[in-house]
């Protein structure tokens, strides 16, 4: 995904600088000056066009090639299988502080809606070429019972932290804690945890299997009630003192839940692998590179 996003960031660079050069009339401006050189907005998008453009452009004509191919076999992405994947982003992403929204922007550069029309497109992609492939009721269901391990959802913990380095720190802090002081506040203002403390000490959603949280973190959040919050307790990493603010329940997925999945997950399997599904139908349309500059950089050969 942080690929894709990348580029929608530089996408939007180039169009917004391009658009200011060709609808200002007047001399170009200069961006920048170093000592008595000056780099002009022309001289800027130049280069931007010389890096990037061919990589650029020919991630444009795999989006257009995939809508166009759909548009003529009518196929479409329902909203609602759109709305699927975004709910497993705001799962994975979102936290307490932060919605969807705020996360893409800050983290990746992207806005929801850019988000939704990246999924959009890979889902139509999907589907083209999974087209002709046939999966049988009997494949899906000997699938789900080979695989139910894929679908059990481990129980899933919302944790908050405080991290400091000294007991008496810690004590003091969970003495302000139980006289009423505000969790993600107090977290703001004392965590030494660098990475969660301007969050409020927020970890986010994390599962009671997971590698990437200390599991004496996990082990005391699993023992404590909604809203409650722990006692000090010591790990490597120092004193920690965390709240409880949201427990996700483990959950067995039937078949009917995870039908669709299934058949998406078989059939990918069968179909052509994506990107020579898709170099294939590239080959096909009729492609023209009017832009010089990227015509001398653009390496795919029809």
């Amino acid at each position: 995904m942080r690929e894709r996003l990348l580029w929608g960031v530089i996408a939007v660079l180039i169009i917004v600088i391009a658009i200011i050069i060709f609808l200002d009339d007047t001399t170009s401006s200069d961006v920048a000056r170093i000592e008595n050189k000056s780099i002009s907005e022309q001289e800027f998008v130049d280069e931007l066009v010389k890096r990037y453009g061919s990589q650029l452009l020919y991630e444009t004509i795999e989006r257009e090639a995939i809508f166009y191919e759909a548009n003529r076999l009518a196929v479409e992405v329902a909203d609602r299988d759109v709305d699927k994947e975004i709910e497993k982003y705001k799962h994975n992403l979102a936290d307490g502080d932060r919605d969807l929204e705020t996360v893409l922007f800050n983290d990746y550069g992207i806005s929801l809606d850019q988000l939704r029309n990246d999924i959009r497109y890979n889902l139509l992609l999907e589907k083209l070429a999974t087209l002709d492939v046939r999966v049988s009721d009997a494949e899906i269901e000997k699938y789900y019972q080979e695989n139910q391990e894929q679908f059990n959802e481990k129980e899933k913990l919302r944790i908050r932290r405080i991290l400091l380095s000294e007991q008496a720190e810690a004590e003091q802090a969970s003495k302000e804690l139980e006289e009423g002081a505000v969790f993600a506040a107090l977290a703001m203002e004392i965590s030494q945890d660098r990475l969660t403390a301007s969050n409020g000490g927020s970890l986010g959603l994390v599962q009671v299997d997971s590698l990437y949280i200390d599991q004496e973190l996990i082990n005391m959040a699993s023992s404590l009630d909604v809203g409650q919050v722990s006692k000090p307790f010591e790990t490597s990493e120092g004193w920690n003192i965390i709240m409880l603010e949201e427990r996700i329940e483990e959950k067995l997925y039937g078949l009917a839940d995870v039908k669709s999945l299934i058949f998406r997950e078989i059939a990918l399997k069968q179909a052509k692998p994506l990107n020579e599904y898709l170099q294939d139908l590239i080959i096909k349309l009729d492609i023209e590179i009017y832009e010089e500059t990227i015509k001398e950089n653009f390496n795919f050969e029809p």
